[in-house]
This record gives structure tokens, C-alpha cells and sequence, in this order.
């Protein structure tokens, strides 16, 4: 009898490279709040205790070390070199199925056109080498 595999795990050269799991796993922990997967309600990175507040640069470095902070956390196999963390704002009404999605807190800005998402790059070490990662957050 054959065993059966879980169409889940991808085998061959259809899996995923070293660098992409990484960069997979990174996206999974800063896409999650804290508390939203009840199984392990410590998992993700709290990146909502920013929304709403002036990025100014100090408020920058505090995201930035909370995203070290939480990589460090769920992912102790690879060690953070460097974490930056920017802000890339467009102009332009955004379409009403990107304008759903806006917390009320910053439904005035969207009025005036005003979209911004927050690029976090991420230098790692692992036992493999040195990865870079870059993440999109928008907003």
C-alpha cells in the first residue's frame, strides 16, 4: 500500500526555495496580530498599535524594532542584521474596493487622495547564508 501525502507539502522541484520559505514565513508573522490564530494567540507582530499615529522617524524605529522583535521571536533559526523600515505614499483616489478596506481613522486622508504603505527590509542570517527580504504593508 502506498502511503498517502499531503497535497499541502510540495515535493520536488515544485518546493519552495530556502530563501522564498524564509521570505514566506517572515510575511506570515508581520501579516498576523497577535491573538488572531487561537491556537497560538502570541503569534504575529503588532503592527496595528501604529495605525492612526504620525510616522515620524522615532515612531519608525519603534516599528522597526518590533518587527525585529517578533522576526527574532517566531523565527530563532535566522538572526536579524538589519531592519528598515520606510514609508512610500501615492497620490490619486484609490477605487472604491481599495477604499473598503481603509480603517474610519484615515478615511479623511483617502478623501484627499493620500494612499501610504509601510516597506520593510529585512537583512537575515541564516545557516545557510545571508537572506535580504523586503515586505509591503499598505495602508
Amino acid at each position: 500500500m502506498n502511503p498517502l501525502l499531503d497535497p499541502a507539502v510540495p515535493l520536488g522541484p515544485a518546493a519552495l526555495s530556502r530563501r522564498d520559505d524564509i521570505a514566506t514565513r517572515v510575511r506570515m508573522v508581520l501579516g498576523t496580530r497577535p491573538g488572531q490564530l487561537p491556537w497560538r494567540p502570541d503569534f504575529g507582530c503588532d503592527l496595528d498599535r501604529f495605525v492612526g499615529q504620525a510616522l515620524t522617524n522615532s515612531r519608525l524605529e519603534e516599528l522597526a524594532e518590533a518587527v525585529r522583535a517578533a522576526v527574532s521571536r517566531h523565527m530563532p533559526e535566522v538572526d536579524v542584521v538589519d531592519c528598515g523600515v520606510r514609508v512610500e505614499t501615492r497620490w490619486g483616489a484609490p477605487s472604491d474596493n481599495e477604499r473598503r478596506s481603509v480603517p474610519i481613522g484615515e478615511a479623511a486622508l483617502v478623501r484627499f487622495g493620500v494612499q501610504a504603505s509601510l516597506q520593510i527590509e529585512l537583512q537575515l542570517e541564516t545557516e545557510s547564508g545571508p537572506v535580504a527580504i523586503q515586505a509591503v504593508i499598505d495602508g
